[in-house]
C-alpha cells in the first residue's frame, strides 16, 4: 500500500466506531439522501506523514492511525469533492451527528486549532 492509497474499509476501525459509522450511514446519510460516503478510515503512518507534508493534515498524531477516526466526503457521479459549494452537506451531517452521537463522537468542526468538516472521531 502506497502513501497515496486511501483505506475505506470500515472494518479497520475500532468496533465502537464501526457501529457508529453504520448508524450514521443508515440513520443520517441514507435517510436524508445525502451525497456523502466514507472516504477514509484507518491510515498508515507513512500516509499520515505524506498528508502532513502535503499540507492536507495539520498533525502527525491523527486518530486515523489507530482506527478511531473516519472522514465522510461528498461523492457524486463517481467523484469526490471538497469544493466550498458542498460545505452545507458537511454542516448538516455534523449537526445531526452531534445531536445523535455527540456524547461518543467529536466532529472536526469543533476542534480548537483547526476545522476539519468531514472528520469524526471517538471521544477519548
Amino acid at each position: 500500500m502506497s502513501k497515496e492509497d486511501v483505506q475505506r474499509d470500515v472494518l479497520l476501525l475500532k468496533p465502537e466506531l464501526q457501529n457508529l459509522v453504520r448508524n450514521i450511514e443508515i440513520g443520517i446519510i441514507q435517510y436524508h439522501n445525502l451525497p456523502l460516503k466514507v472516504f477514509e478510515t484507518k491510515r498508515t503512518l507513512e500516509r499520515q506523514e505524506w498528508l502532513f507534508e502535503q499540507g492536507y493534515s495539520k498533525t502527525l498524531n491523527s486518530r486515523h492511525l489507530d482506527g478511531s477516526a473516519v472522514d465522510f466526503v461528498y461523492y457524486k457521479d463517481g467523484k469526490w469533492s471538497w469544493d466550498n459549494g458542498v460545505l452545507h452537506y458537511y454542516h448538516f451531517l455534523g449537526e445531526r451527528v452531534k445531536e445523535l452521537f455527540g456524547n461518543r463522537l467529536m466532529w472536526g468542526k469543533d476542534f480548537i486549532n483547526l476545522t476539519d468538516l468531514p472528520h469524526f472521531e471517538l471521544k477519548k
